[in-house]
């Protein structure tokens, strides 16, 4: 086995079964299978299904057991993944900065302005999510919240954005007003950006639900990227934000 690459027998068994046992755990708590991948195995079977305790201590991120119907009419969402320009690879924080402006200059002004932004030590540790929220009147509010003990930055990520919105919606204050929510992910705004339907996780799923919710009325929403730790204000302290979520209590 070693001359051909591939790994001993018994590794390859033991992952493929933790692989299996994650799936299970994903799958929605009524599931019979899951409730298998759960149950506690009889002691006198313990050496036989010792594999039930491989990869049960991580938490697993569920599978999303149903999405929105493709037939659904679309909310009235706008994505912008650039800010006009393409970047420079040399480009400086003040070049970024001013292009970010420029490009932000031409969204509506008269609206609720959310930044959001997420935070994990090494990208996969105490993620925090947090979210600093201007409405039109000058009026602000910062919002935190845990994004897990062990995850990605990418789900701190996609934490700040249903954070936000399920504020905007238990708080609907200037609802008449366009919002504009500014995030340095691309990669959550491109995940999102493919739509209601096409979402893989509860988080995605969450989100297009607060969507739908905040835009119900015919309010606009635009999701606009823009570059990270370039000197936008309110992007810096939606990070500062984030990073004090990531103390709280994590799951």
């Amino acid at each position: 086995m070693a001359e051909a690459g591939l790994a001993p027998v018994a590794e390859r068994r033991t992952a493929l079964a933790a692989r299996l046992l994650a799936k299970a755990r994903a799958l929605p708590a009524g599931d019979p299978l899951r409730k298998v991948a759960e149950s506690q195995a009889p002691t006198r079977l313990s050496t036989v299904t010792g594999w039930r305790g491989v990869g049960i201590c991580p938490p697993i991120e569920p599978i999303l057991p149903l999405p929105d119907p493709p037939w659904e009419p679309s909310p009235t969402v706008s994505f912008g993944l650039d800010i006009g320009a393409a970047i420079p690879t040399a480009a400086s924080d003040t070049w970024k900065r001013n292009a970010a402006f420029q490009h932000l200059a031409a969204l509506p002004q008269c609206a609720t302005w959310v930044w959001t932004d997420g935070s994990a030590t090494d990208g996969v540790l105490n993620g925090g999510a947090g979210a600093l929220i201007v409405w039109p009147d000058g009026e602000e509010r910062s919002v935190r919240a845990p994004a897990g003990r062990l995850g990605s930055s990418f789900r701190a990520e996609m934490v700040a954005l249903q954070a936000a919105l399920s504020f905007l919606l238990e708080n609907p204050l200037h609802a008449d007003d366009p919002v504009v929510i500014c995030t340095d992910s691309q990669s959550a705004l491109a995940a999102l950006r493919e739509g209601p339907a096409a979402q893989h996780s509860p988080l995605g799923g969450a989100i297009w639900r607060a969507l739908r919710g905040l835009t119900a009325g015919g309010r606009q929403v635009h999701l606009q990227w823009v570059p990270s730790h370039c000197g936008l204000e309110g992007n810096e302290r939606a990070d500062s934000i984030a990073k004090e979520a990531s103390n709280l209590a994590q799951d």
